[in-house]
């Protein structure tokens, strides 16, 4: 599948996931923004990047740059001061989990879905804790 495709999968199942929990949804007109999504709860505005994650077992894990064109080649840029939150959502996993821009790491991070097989657990950015359920309550202050 191509990668666009996937994108807009998980940005569709993102958009589905947040309407059915009664969120406002603002969309940027166009596709220059580093944005995808706008939402409200309780008169605060937060900017999300909805990105895929791989599903790589007891792991999903996840791009925290973006990738584009140059005038010369391909540059990689962060997210930080352009979002709030990443929306990460895997194409195998029906989840949504909403990291924000300063907890995630400067590359990729890691969410993990079941301890590691050493039984480590300090340093591990567990996915039950980044759920949409888990997440908008704190939010909204609720």
């Amino acid at each position: 599948m191509h990668p666009k495709d996937k994108g807009e999968k998980v940005e569709a199942a993102v958009l589905s996931s947040l309407v059915m929990r009664d969120i406002a949804v603002l969309t940027p007109f166009g596709e220059n923004h580093r944005y995808d999504f706008v939402i409200e709860i309780d008169g605060s505005f937060y900017r999300l990047q909805c990105k895929t994650g791989r599903d790589e077992g007891d792991k999903i894990i996840f791009s925290t740059r973006s990738t584009g064109p140059s005038r010369t080649d391909l540059s990689t840029s962060d997210y930080d001061d352009d979002i709030d939150f990443f929306a990460v959502r895997t194409l195998t996993n029906d989840r949504v989990y909403l990291v924000s821009v300063d907890e995630a790491s400067s590359n990729e991070m890691t969410l993990r879905t079941a301890p590691p097989g050493n039984n480590q657990s300090k340093g591990i950015n567990w996915a039950d804790e980044y759920t949409l359920e888990r997440r908008l309550p704190q939010l909204s202050g609720a």
